[in-house]
């Protein structure tokens, strides 16, 4: 014999089975739908969990942080004129090996290989594949001396565009060409598949050093505009590093609008986690304010 709760269950059970096989139609579209909102489920939170929770493909991702800016009329964005980024090359010191990635939004033509097709080119600068630690999956990443490099510049290829234009020959880092915009530039590596570079939702199909990237978007010598992120220095915390971050932040945004009148005292810079990206930020908000 069996306990009287597990007697009780056991019946409501054969009870329910009896009931079920005496309408087949129904138990067959309640089974449907079951598995149907099961499967909407699993969907939504894998599409959720890609989308907004992937971690970040680089080395010690909780190191990074990256760095934001608070509008009031606007919200959280991620974007900032080149002159922060310089200013905070030359007087930060809480933060170590900071880095930017521009062109999030633009796409351009690339040429050669034909057929044209527009595709998105992001600008890296010279520390960027350093600090994220990332390897490529053949030749190598770009360097700080590209930078200097005026003569067919090198370019990163990102995986899809590597497959679907090159046909995923390992070859192409061995002197092959492509051009974006009218200009050329030498295949120097190819990122693995899962690398996007520091968002989830723009990711590249190729990266060029931001000198080279300033001749397809800014000729006219006019800086450009970065998402910015950079690793905490051994003996600093993020809340350390985000007061620095908005001391420089107001200094250099008074010089490089030339009026304190156009900007709020409720603008202001903040630091989000590097670990975990969301999508552009739109949501974002300063992490370490609690912790």
């Amino acid at each position: 014999s069996f306990p009287d709760g597990l007697e009780q269950m056991l019946s409501d059970i054969r009870r329910a089975t009896r009931l079920l096989a005496r309408a087949p139609g129904f138990t067959f579209l309640m089974t449907m739908l079951l598995a149907v909102g099961i499967g909407t489920t699993t969907t939504v939170f894998s599409f959720f969990e890609a989308l907004f929770l992937r971690r970040l493909d680089a080395r010690h991702p909780e190191e990074l942080v990256r760095i934001v800016q608070r509008l009031p009329t606007v919200g959280t964005i991620s974007s900032f004129p080149e002159a922060y980024y310089e200013a905070l090359r030359e007087r930060a010191t809480t933060l170590a090996l900071i880095f930017g990635e521009a062109g999030h939004y633009d796409r351009y033509a690339i040429t050669v290989p034909a057929p044209a097709e527009a595709i998105p080119v992001h600008a890296v600068t010279p520390t960027f594949f350093a600090a994220l630690g990332v390897q490529p999956l053949y030749g190598r990443v770009l360097l700080a001396e590209d930078e200097r490099r005026s003569e067919t510049p090198p370019a990163v290829l990102g995986y899809p565009l590597w497959r679907r234009r090159f046909g995923g020959d390992p070859g192409v880092v061995n002197g092959t060409t492509m051009a974006v915009n009218g200009r050329y530039f030498a295949i120097v590596g190819v990122m693995p598949q899962p690398f996007n570079g520091i968002t989830i939702d723009t990711s590249a199909d190729a990266w060029i050093p931001s000198n080279a990237y300033r001749t397809l978007v800014a000729p006219d010598g006019n800086g450009i505009v970065l998402e910015l992120a950079g690793r905490l220095k051994p003996g600093f915390s993020p809340q350390q590093a985000e007061a620095e971050c908005r001391t420089i932040w107001h200094s250099t945004m008074k010089e490089y609008y030339q009026s304190v009148e156009r900007r709020s005292e409720d603008e202001t810079a903040q630091l989000v986690s590097g670990g975990v990206f969301l999508d552009s930020l739109e949501r974002g908000q300063s992490i370490l304010r609690d912790s």
